[in-house]
Parts: structure tokens; C-alpha cells; sequence
């Protein structure tokens, strides 16, 4: 007799094949005696329905034009990472990233230059990160990212060395037109909640606008309260 049915969801292989993605109903066997005399299992290969899945979620995820996560593949990282973080006792740092000037960018290169501009930033933000890193495109021209176990120090010098690389690139937005670009960047450590950081991190990128862009300023811990 059948005691009940429970689904069980997992990778799984079998000798030499590829892995696959197995969907399983298991039930503990009752003998006569009212005890479990083994069990009964059921599998379905899901591979190409997790596959879709998860190519829907990856999708749901990220930024079509930068390639990046979006705000809200953005949100579910940095969470994930922040919770690693707390339990092995390391510090973050959230850096916020705005272009400078974007508006004057589409304004005379179209949104076509400006695109193209937003490309080219992101994939240079992106290559100054490391892989245990996240960076997304929370919107417009404006950019986050965790640098997990990252001290405020360490996190400010690796906000200039992107600061530098953006401001060296040389981006054709056309023929025979160069768009010069710069961001303004602003730091702050972590401390509470993902929202609570970004909301320390807005103040300090707007007073990197405010001191003339193309500049990092942190939010530093002893003005946190």
C-alpha cells in the first residue's frame, strides 16, 4: 500500500549518459504489518522543460541591450550574495555608477549613439569586475554593482580603476564621430539591507555630479547611521 506521494526535483545522471533534470513522484511502500517495506518511484526526464525554464527566468532577468541583469536579476543577486556575505562575517561595498552627460549623448548622437554608448560602458564596467562580482543596469544610464568582501578601501580603489577605464574608451558612434564619456560613481559600505545600501549609495553619486562628475565619493561608515 501506498503511503502518499511526494515530488522530488533534481539534477541526476545515469552511468556514462549527460546529466538530466529528473522530475520524481516518490511514495513509501506500507507492508501488512503497518511498516515501510520500500519504496515506489516514478521519473520523467525534464531536462528540455527545466531548460526553458530557466532560459525564461535568465530572460526575465537581464537588460536586452547591455547584456547585464536588470534591476530586478539585479535585486535577486545581490540578495543571494549578501546572505554569503553575513554568513561567512565578510564586508560588501554597493557602488553606484550614473554616465555623465547621457542626456546631451542622445541629444546629439540619437538614441542609436547612446546606445551604442551604453554598451560600451557596460562591457567595460563589466570587465573590471570579478566572476563572485554582480553588476546590473538598474535603468537609463544608471548602473550597480556588490563587490563582495570588499572593505570600503578596497571598494573605492576598484570604483576608480573603473572610473579609469570608462574614461579611456573610445567610442564611434558613427562615422568619424568619437563620443567622449565619463561616469560619476558613489560608494558606501554595506550595512542592513540591499535597499538600505543603495539608498546611502544615491546621496554619494550625486554629490560625485555635484563636484564635477567623472569622480568617485563614498558614503563613508562613520556618517552611517
Amino acid at each position: 500500500m501506498f503511503s502518499g506521494w511526494h515530488r522530488v526535483e533534481n539534477w541526476a545522471a545515469s552511468g556514462g549518459s549527460e546529466p538530466f533534470f529528473a522530475d520524481s513522484m516518490v511514495s513509501t511502500l506500507v507492508g501488512e504489518t503497518g511498516l515501510p517495506d520500500g519504496f515506489a518511484v516514478i521519473t520523467r526526464d525534464a531536462t528540455e522543460a527545466r531548460r526553458r525554464e530557466e532560459t525564461l527566468r535568465a530572460e526575465a532577468d537581464t537588460d536586452p541591450l547591455t547584456k547585464l541583469v536588470n534591476r530586478r536579476g539585479f535585486t535577486s543577486r545581490a540578495d543571494r550574495l549578501i546572505k554569503a556575505c553575513e554568513a561567512n562575517g565578510v564586508s560588501a561595498v554597493i557602488l553606484m555608477f550614473d554616465i555623465d552627460h547621457f542626456k546631451s549623448v542622445n541629444d546629439r548622437f540619437g538614441h542609436d549613439g547612446g546606445d551604442i554608448v551604453l554598451r560600451a560602458v557596460a562591457d567595460a564596467l563589466f570587465s573590471g569586475m570579478r566572476k563572485l562580482d554582480v553588476l546590473g543596469r538598474l535603468g537609463g544610464e544608471e548602473f550597480a554593482a556588490l563587490l563582495a568582501g570588499a572593505s570600503l578601501e578596497a571598494g573605492l580603489r576598484a570604483a576608480e580603476g573603473l572610473r579609469e577605464a570608462v574614461a579611456a574608451l573610445t567610442i564611434a558612434v558613427a562615422p568619424d564621430e568619437i563620443c567622449p564619456v565619463t561616469i560619476s560613481i558613489g560608494a558606501t559600505l554595506l550595512v542592513g539591507s540591499l535597499t538600505d545600501a543603495l539608498s546611502r549609495a544615491d546621496p554619494a553619486l550625486f554629490a560625485a555630479k555635484e563636484q564635477g562628475r567623472n569622480r568617485v565619493v563614498a558614503n563613508p561608515p562613520t556618517a552611517l547611521t
